[in-house]
C-alpha cells in the first residue's frame, strides 16, 4: 500500500495546502486521493482556514499607530481554535479513512499547524510600516510578522517572518479597516497569499 516504510512516512514533510488553501498536489498524488476525494478535501480545508480567519478578525486589536505604521495583536484563542481543528480532522478523516488521514497527519502535521496559525495557541503581532524611498522612488511596507508559540510547559518559540512589498498581501487585507490612510492606500495584491 506504501512503498514507504511506515518508520520512515513521520520523517517525510509534506506541505499540505497551497497559497490559497487547497490540497497540495503532492500530498494528494502520495495519499492517492481521487478527484471526488479532492473536491471534499478542498472544501474541509478552505471552510477551516475561512472560519480561523474570521475569528482572528474578531480578536484583532491596534495596539499601536501613527501615520506611516500600525501594530496589531491577535491573542490566543484555544478554545476555538481547538474546535476548528476538532472539525478539520472528521472531515479530513470522514473523507479520506482512518488509514490514509493518519498518513496525511503523520507528513503535514506541522505545515498545518503553521498554515492554520497554530489552531490558536499562539498570539500573533503583526507590524506594518510604510518605509520612503530617497530619490522619487516609491515608498514600500514593511511587514512584520512574529508568532508566539507555546512550546512546552514553560518555554514558548517564537516565529516570524519579514516582507517588503509594494502590495498589502491578500491576508492582510481583512485588517485594512484598522490600517492608517498611508498604509490602506497601498493595493491589496489579488493572486497569490
Amino acid at each position: 500500500k506504501y512503498p514507504l516504510p511506515l518508520d520512515l512516512v513521520g520523517r517525510l514533510h509534506i506541505p499540505p495546502v497551497n497559497p490559497d488553501y487547497s490540497l497540495h498536489h503532492e500530498l494528494a498524488g502520495f495519499l492517492k486521493i481521487t478527484p471526488d476525494e479532492t473536491r471534499l478535501v478542498n472544501d474541509a480545508l478552505g471552510n477551516a482556514y475561512a472560519q480561523m480567519a474570521k475569528t482572528e478578525a474578531a480578536l484583532v486589536s491596534v495596539t499601536a499607530s501613527g501615520e506611516n505604521s500600525v501594530t496589531l495583536y491577535v491573542p490566543p484563542y484555544e478554545t476555538q481554535g481547538a474546535t476548528e481543528q476538532k472539525d478539520l480532522f472528521a472531515s479530513l478523516e470522514g473523507t479520506l479513512g482512518g488509514p490514509r488521514f493518519d498518513k496525511f497527519a503523520d507528513v503535514s502535521q506541522q505545515g498545518l499547524s503553521e498554515a492554520y496559525h497554530y489552531f490558536g495557541t499562539a498570539a500573533r503581532t503583526m507590524q506594518i510600516e510604510v518605509v520612503p524611498q530617497q530619490g522619487g522612488d516609491a515608498a514600500y511596507l514593511l511587514i512584520r510578522d512574529n508568532w508566539q508559540i507555546p512550546d512546552g510547559e514553560s518555554s514558548t518559540r517564537t516565529s516570524g517572518k519579514e516582507t517588503a512589498t509594494r502590495e498589502i498581501p491578500k491576508e492582510y487585507g481583512t485588517y485594512l479597516n484598522m490600517m492608517p490612510a498611508n498604509i490602506a492606500a497601498f493595493p491589496v495584491k489579488q493572486n497569490g497569499g
